[in-house]
């Protein structure tokens, strides 16, 4: 009899390990291992100050790809709140379709004839004057009718800024030192130039030499945070960060700038 008993319960253990979960449900959807229900509840995720999108150990060590946190951003957190999941590398955050859809996007074009300026021969720390630009805008609240100063809605933003240029320098000098840079660094400030980000160092993603005519490519990538509505600018730094040989010009692709407005 004990022996039946012992057999029985096994039996319903295994069964127990192998079914599915249901909370709040004695049915859990047969296409679920996890079905809750409620009429006036929800599912509350783990809520963390997410301080950097990189790090495999904090928030969670070792994240599995595919976890999911949330970011309260209200404390020491540089990014905008909402869910993230972890992709092997990095946080990603999830972006909803209004947040999407919220964009400026300045680009100052290059041609086949006439390329314009973009860093003139001899300046640090140049202003980019947008005059000669295509333009989308579907964030309400912008000012922007051409020249340097680019007003935005107080808001959490990233900003992609991405650059096809050539300079038409002979001299290496005029460069950064062992890299042979056309941009060094780059940066968004306020309109008396002061830093409203990190002053990114440059990163190349494409290109072919710096002789004459070479053409270079570079992205920069942003999280800029305004408490109230603000002129911004866009900040570039070439050769070697103070003087400059030569004039460095959008190419065919141009200058990009590209304002994404997070939902907060």
């Amino acid at each position: 009899m004990m022996k039946k008993i012992f057999i029985i319960i096994n039996i319903a253990l295994v069964s127990i390990v192998k079914a599915q979960v249901g909370i709040n449900t004695t049915t859990p959807n047969l296409s679920s291992m996890l079905d809750i229900v409620s009429s006036d509840k929800g599912v509350l995720f783990p809520q963390y100050e997410l301080l950097s999108l990189t790090s495999n150990t904090s928030p969670v060590n070792n994240p599995v790809k595919g976890s999911i946190i949330y970011n309260k951003g209200t404390g020491g957190s540089n990014y905008p709140k909402g869910y993230f999941y972890w992709t092997g590398n990095v946080w990603e955050r999830m972006l909803m379709n209004n947040e999407v859809d919220q964009i400026l996007r300045i680009q100052v074009f290059g041609g086949t004839s006439s390329q314009p300026i973009i860093i003139p021969n001899g300046t640090g720390n140049n202003i980019v004057s947008f005059n000669n630009t295509g333009i989308i805008n579907t964030i309400p609240g912008v000012t922007f009718s051409g020249g340097q100063n680019i007003t935005l809605p107080a808001g959490t933003y990233r900003v992609d800024v991405t650059l096809d240029c050539y300079n038409d320098s002979t001299s290496v000098a005029a460069f950064i030192t062992n890299y042979s840079f056309f941009v060094v660094n780059a940066g968004i400030v306020n309109t008396s130039n002061a830093l409203l980000t990190d002053l990114k160092t440059g990163t190349q993603i494409s290109g072919n030499g710096y002789a004459p005519g070479k053409i270079q490519g570079y992205k920069f990538t942003y999280i800029l945070q305004l408490p109230a509505s603000q002129s911004v600018r866009l900040m570039l730094n070439h050769g070697n960060g103070f003087s400059e040989g030569g004039n460095t010009y959008a190419n065919q692709s141009g200058l990009v700038v590209t304002f994404y407005k997070m939902y907060e």
